[in-house]
């Protein structure tokens, strides 16, 4: 019998660029790059939108990460 891929683990490991066979120190290694680039206190001279949308994209990446690894 074929295994059904769980779609919340598929959307969260498209969302941090890994693949399937990702394993915790990949999700790690991932989440933390990509945070490093979208947290909003890494950007202070941003405008009210840009800073939004970069809060926006640190909170699906951190949904993405605690989905993966608990």
């Amino acid at each position: 019998m074929k295994q059904r891929r769980d779609p919340v683990r598929q959307q969260a490991l498209a969302t941090l660029g890994l693949g399937e066979g990702a394993d915790r120190a990949a999700v790690q290694r991932a989440f933390r790059k990509l945070a490093r680039e979208v947290h909003p206190d890494r950007h202070p001279g941003a405008d009210a939108d840009r800073r939004e949308q970069l809060l926006r994209s640190f909170v699906r990446l951190s949904a993405a990460y605690h989905a993966l690894v608990g």
